[in-house]
């Protein structure tokens, strides 16, 4: 199949479509959490999206405050990084800038524009590899796991889910070989980001 037309990226808007929009240069919350409170809310949110029905609770939270797309980008990256074909691989690489990194489209995330500069030469230079939204899925996953994720934490939908999985140890949930691997993905990707902003000022 012939590859989709890479979409044009501007710097990013400073103003949303949506309640939950993020400007990546926003003061930070006064209500900042603990490294130990935000470590726990990474597992755990780990824990939900590798659980069916905690993914489902929270999609339906995410929905409901117009941000699904948060979600959504996470998912697809995820997806992107066990594709095999080569072909593949560019196609969806090119879907994804277009669907999520582009200003303007509905489902666009406001996200650092030094990554999604870096995101399209890559492209453009035909340098297309399976870690290449590393970096992005890190900010996204820190999105879910912060304000998402908290928000999330205050619903009737986590207070049921909890609910459904607090009866015994059968169904308590620990993180997998797969969510070890994906945390220290993530922990990669934030010491490149604090290494990269260092480096700017």
């Amino acid at each position: 199949p012939s590859s989709p037309t890479l979409h044009t990226y501007t710097s990013p808007l400073h103003y949303c479509k949506n309640i939950y929009c993020i400007i990546m240069d926003a003061p930070a919350s006064s209500t900042a959490l603990s490294p130990t409170s935000v470590m726990n809310n990474r597992t755990e949110c780990l824990q939900i999206l590798a659980d069916p029905e905690g993914m489902k609770a929270f999609r339906e939270y995410l929905k409901s405050t117009y941000a699904s797309e948060v979600l959504n980008v996470w998912i697809e990256i995820e997806l992107f990084q066990r594709l095999v074909a080569p072909d593949d691989l560019r196609i969806r690489c090119i879907e994804i800038y277009n669907k999520y990194c582009t200003v303007g489209v509905e489902s666009e995330v406001n996200l650092d524009h030094m990554m999604c500069t870096t995101l399209r030469k890559r492209i453009e230079n035909d340098d297309i590899q399976h870690n290449m939204y590393e970096d992005i899925q890190a900010h996204v996953f820190d999105l879910l796991s912060t304000d998402c994720f908290m928000g999330f934490k205050r619903t009737e939908g986590y207070a049921r889910y909890k609910k459904i999985r607090a009866p015994g140890p059968s169904h308590r949930r620990s993180p997998s070989a797969g969510l070890d691997h994906f945390m220290q993905r993530i922990q990669d990707a934030s010491r490149r980001k604090s290494l990269t902003e260092s480096q700017r000022n």
